[in-house]
């Protein structure tokens, strides 16, 4: 029977890997991108994350899971920090173009960073969870 950590554990690398190929940001004309398809290839490491995740509540090394848990909540921090600094350059130059003024209200953040945020979340809690007491009578 599973625990509630390894359940934790497996939900929120699930959340990460799921997240990484769902809508990021929406674009006019160009439509929806995601994580892993965002030109850079930093959905690769979050998977990376959830695999790592993966293994540790495998092996039932639960404090482990700070690791891709706290890489996980950087590298997202990080990138929706830098994701809503080119979204408002792009917003500013677009209304400052005669053909681009109504394309700028469309540009916006998708659902994904919820469900990766989750993940990280979940497995934050996986780790922080402390093991069951089991009497020995």
């Amino acid at each position: 029977m599973t625990d509630r950590r390894q359940l934790f554990g497996y939900v929120g690398a699930a959340l990460l890997i799921f997240g990484t190929f769902l809508p990021l940001v929406s674009l006019p004309i160009v439509g929806s991108i995601n994580y892993f398809l965002n030109g850079k290839g930093d959905g690769v490491y979050v998977i990376g994350y959830g695999v790592l995740a993966i293994i540790f509540t495998a092996i039932k090394r639960y404090k482990l899971l700070w690791i891709p848990a706290l890489l996980a909540v950087a590298q997202l921090t990080y990138a929706l920090i830098n994701f809503n600094q080119k979204l408002a350059e792009a917003s500013s130059m677009l209304e400052n173009n005669i053909f681009g003024a109504g394309l700028a209200s469309t540009i916006h953040l998708d659902w994904a960073w919820i469900v990766l945020f989750a993940g990280a979340g979940v497995l934050v809690a996986a780790a922080a969870r402390k093991a069951p007491v089991v009497d020995s009578e």
